[in-house]
C-alpha cells in the first residue's frame, strides 16, 4: 500500500504544478504590450529596419523567459513586414513587473510607399504570429498573438 500512495502523491503534486503554470500562463495570454519607442537602425531602397521597444506587463505572478517569436506585419492584405527571433530569451517579470523588450522589424520600403499613398496615417498594422515561452522545465511554443495596432497613436 505504501508504494502505491508514494507515486499517487507525486502525481498529485506534479500535476498540481502543471495547473498552476498552465494558469499562470492563461493570464500572461491576455498581458498587454505597447510600443513606446521606436528607433531606426537602417534605411534602403528594399528595406528599413526599425528597433521597436515594447513594453510588457506581466499579471501573471510567475516569470517568463520569451524562447521564439515570429510576426506578421499586415495593412489591407498586404505582408509590409516581419519580426523574427532577433532578441530571444528576453525574461519578462511577473506579478504586474514591467519588462522592455527590444525587438527588430525589416519592413518592405516598397510595399509602405504603397500604403503611404493610400494614407498611411489612418492605417491599421494587424500583427500576426505566435511566440513560445519558458519556465522551468515546461516550455509552450506557438502562443498565437493576434493585435491590431493604429498608425494614428504613432504619428
Amino acid at each position: 500500500m505504501k508504494k502505491l500512495l508514494i507515486p499517487i502523491g507525486l502525481a498529485g503534486i506534479g500535476f498540481g504544478v502543471y495547473t498552476y503554470i498552465k494558469t499562470q500562463l492563461d493570464i500572461f495570454k491576455n498581458t498587454k504590450f505597447k510600443i513606446i519607442k521606436i528607433k531606426k537602425d537602417s534605411i534602403s531602397l528594399k528595406k528599413i529596419d526599425l528597433e521597436l521597444y515594447i513594453q510588457v506587463i506581466n499579471d501573471s505572478s510567475i516569470t517568463f523567459k520569451i524562447t521564439d517569436y515570429f510576426f506578421n506585419l499586415t495593412t489591407d492584405n498586404l505582408i509590409i513586414g516581419e519580426v523574427k527571433n532577433s532578441t530571444i530569451n528576453q525574461v519578462i517579470k511577473g506579478d504586474g513587473n514591467i519588462s522592455y523588450i527590444p525587438i527588430k522589424v525589416s519592413l518592405n520600403t516598397a510595399d509602405l510607399i504603397v500604403g503611404a499613398l493610400s494614407g498611411i496615417r489612418n492605417k491599421e498594422i494587424i500583427v500576426d504570429g505566435y511566440f513560445g515561452i519558458k519556465k522551468g522545465i515546461f516550455k509552450y511554443k506557438n502562443i498565437k498573438v493576434l493585435e491590431t495596432i493604429k498608425l494614428n497613436d504613432y504619428l
